[in-house]
């Protein structure tokens, strides 16, 4: 019987036999730690920064609530849990995350850079737990 042959991006040859796997549990894995489960869902409120009145300060709301140790622990953050938040900085940016899923980000130009930087991080945070084998 002749095996198939795959080629990866590096061009190499990859010999695959009958091999049956089971990859629901690794798929979810996957998709969780993407972030795509956890994404910002909508924009509650645009308001001047108070630091930079050229800036905005944007409030809205993740699809769930997020998992606040992960969070500061792998995005470098402070977390507090007596007030159920997380403050997160990254340069002028700052974000912080509430238990009830809400988000605000300051110091951002537009309102789509905001929910991009969110996604970004979140992103971010959980292929870090992923690799660290804490998901």
């Amino acid at each position: 019987m002749k095996m198939p042959v795959f080629h990866n991006r590096k061009q190499s040859l990859i010999r695959v036999d009958d091999i049956s796997i089971n990859t629901e549990p690794l798929l979810h894995r996957l998709a969780h730690a993407r972030g795509l489960k956890m994404r910002v869902a909508h924009t509650e409120k645009i308001l001047p920064c108070i630091a930079d009145p050229w800036k905005l300060r944007i409030i809205a709301q993740l699809d769930e609530a997020p998992d606040l140790p992960l969070i500061a622990r792998y995005l470098d953050g402070k977390y507090s849990e007596k007030l159920g938040m997380v403050i997160v900085r990254s340069g002028i940016i700052e974000l912080n995350f509430f238990q009830n899923g809400q988000v605000t980000i300051r110091m951002v130009d537009s309102e789509s850079e905001a929910i991009e930087f969110v996604n970004r991080m979140l992103t971010m945070a959980y292929h870090k737990a992923m690799i660290a084998g804490d998901l």
